[in-house]
């Protein structure tokens, strides 16, 4: 019985949204990377510091939404290509959207 509690307390998290402070959170760290680098991946802004979502799956599924929240922002836009590379294991070498940074400048800074 302990496993499938397990998997249903994984099915119940996964299920529940991040909240407004891990969204902001992501926002911000989409924001840094693209200002960081003329093209970027979801793994770009989790090497920027993104940490996980305080709810919903731990590998950053929420982070989808937060890509398209960014794009309405007018940070990136889909260049139309993915690509596998990752260096996080649980990604699995699934692909990726390879996003172009409207906002690039080289780098960021904290003012």
């Amino acid at each position: 019985m302990e496993v499938e509690a397990v998997m249903e307390e994984a099915i119940e998290r996964s299920d529940r949204p991040p909240s407004e402070e891990w969204k902001r959170h992501a926002h911000e760290m989409i924001r840094r990377t693209a200002l960081r680098l003329p093209q970027l991946t979801s793994e770009d802004v989790w090497e920027t510091g993104l940490i996980p979502p305080d709810n919903g799956s731990p590998d950053g599924d929420a982070l989808g939404p937060a890509m398209r929240r960014a794009k309405t922002a007018g940070f990136i836009e889909p260049t139309g290509k993915t690509t596998t590379e990752t260096n996080r294991p649980q990604r699995h070498k699934n692909p990726k959207r390879i996003w172009r940074s409207l906002i690039y400048r080289g780098y960021w800074n904290d003012v």
